[in-house]
């Protein structure tokens, strides 16, 4: 089967926002030694397991624990899960997440230009 773990073998599944793996240069590879995450499991002498992205909230971490066979497959080697998020949920804004993130399906492409651009002016105004 192939979510057998042999045994002692150990992993640090981290769900996180950019916070995770963004150093003062912006952001960096997931095997990075420096990020937190590769820190913590480098004194534990596990794996890391990383699965995030840039302005994950606690919704996206819900989606990606209970739908992403990647989170599914790292979960059995799991020595401890970590949520690392909520750093996008907790900024002050007017305007609900989902409305961020509907963007990417707007279509034709130059009216998401044209409506992400509008929203990045606006949202500093109104926070």
């Amino acid at each position: 089967m192939c979510s057998e773990v042999a045994p002692g073998a150990r992993t640090l599944l981290v769900f996180c926002d950019s916070l995770s793996y963004y150093g003062p240069t912006g952001g960096v590879p997931a095997d990075d030694p420096r990020i937190w995450p590769n820190l913590v499991a480098a004194q534990l002498g596990w794996d890391v397991e990383l699965i995030g992205r840039i302005g994950w909230t606690s919704r996206d971490v819900w989606w990606a624990a209970t739908q992403d066979p990647r989170s599914w497959a790292a979960l059995p080697r799991a020595g401890a899960v970590i949520f690392a998020t909520s750093g996008m949920d907790s900024l002050p804004s007017p305007w609900p997440t989902a409305l961020r993130e509907l963007i990417r399906y707007v279509r034709p492409p130059r009216v998401r230009r044209w409506v992400r651009d509008g929203y990045g002016w606006i949202q500093p105004r109104f926070s």
